[in-house]
């Protein structure tokens, strides 16, 4: 499939062949990047091809942009003084990567623009993190984890609670949330890397994706659409390693675990458990065992963690998170043939 020209322009070379290269190394790449630092060399192509996208510094603006027959033209603004335009404003002194996702956001609502599907590498491995108690620092190791596969290779945390709270820490993310791409794998399959690729992002070693926003959106997500949208995303093969935080609240959560590569389970020591606890994990492990042909135990890893001195923060912090990150090294990550 031909590939769609995407056009950068401005007069400052070195600006502009810095975001043409960091461009270009992107996993999902539908367009052939064209730069032009001149307007006579722009004329010429616009007069011989059919551009889709046009990046024009602020500095290069005339008012020929306004008509130009290219469908997305975008401004990228350095002192806000252009205002009657109908050019899309980019503040150019942003991260590229926060430009990409824009560019990428765009081509995914734009019903005509075309990208062939390719696979980038083999499956990824699903390592799910779900425990029946709560309070036992799930959520925290499951971050520790995607930052110690996001040494080895690629790797994509996806917490699935309805009430994680990661949209208010993480603010880069309060534009979407995970239910957008989720619209995208049932209505717009096709479309549905370019939004991951435009929503997701680094944090320290690993990609993050938006939580989901709203509970009641979460609650209407049968089993088979979560199985076939994390089905999707471990078989794109951008991401080595998918984390999953898993909760009670995931409408076929047994089916996951079942297609999940592994599965960490999250203990207090027994002498710290409530009443309550032990038998939330009594109920769980008959439930297991009623599934005749069930593989989630073989998959299952049960750590016991030690008491932290204090909870530990998101992201985990100073002692605590180098204990948490040397449990699950050695008692899990060290124990696989392919770590």
């Amino acid at each position: 499939m031909k590939k769609e020209i995407l056009v950068l322009y401005d007069k400052d070379q070195s600006y502009i062949e810095k975001m043409q290269h960091f461009f270009m190394q992107k996993d999902i790449q539908p367009f052939r990047i064209c730069v032009y630092t001149k307007k006579e060399a722009l004329d010429n192509l616009l007069k011989e091809e059919s551009v889709k996208i046009l990046i024009a510094a602020e500095s290069v603006y005339e008012t020929w942009m306004e008509t130009v027959l290219v469908p997305f033209c975008f401004l990228l603004t350095e002192t806000g003084q252009i205002t009657e335009t109908k050019l899309k404003h980019v503040d150019k002194y942003q991260s590229m990567n926060c430009i990409w996702g824009i560019i990428l956001n765009v081509c995914a609502m734009d019903q005509e623009f075309k990208i062939a599907k390719s696979a980038l590498g083999k499956r990824g491995k699903c390592i799910s993190f779900y425990s029946p108690e709560h309070r036992v620092l799930q959520t925290s190791s499951s971050i520790c984890m995607s930052r110690l596969l996001g040494e080895k290779g690629k790797t994509l945390y996806i917490n699935l609670e309805p009430n994680s709270g990661l949209n208010y820490l993480f603010t880069r993310s309060a534009q979407n949330d995970l239910m957008d791409l989720l619209y995208f794998y049932e209505c717009n399959k096709e479309k549905m890397f370019l939004k991951l690729d435009a929503m997701s992002w680094k944090e320290d070693s690993f990609y993050m994706l938006p939580s989901v926003r709203y509970c009641k959106d979460f609650e209407g997500v049968d089993g088979t659409v979560w199985l076939g949208f994390l089905e999707e995303i471990l078989q794109y093969g951008k991401f080595e390693y998918v984390v999953l935080d898993l909760s009670d609240a995931v409408h076929g959560l047994l089916d996951i675990l079942e297609e999940s590569d592994m599965i960490i389970h999250l203990k207090r020591p027994e002498r710290e458990m409530s009443q309550i606890d032990i038998v939330k994990e009594r109920q769980y492990q008959d439930t297991i065992m009623r599934e005749e042909e069930s593989s989630i135990l073989k998959k299952e890893i049960t750590i016991t963690f030690p008491a932290m001195d204090t909870a530990p923060g998101m992201l985990c912090s100073t002692g605590n998170e180098n204990r948490l990150m040397k449990v699950l090294k050695t008692q899990v990550l060290e124990k696989q043939e392919w770590y």
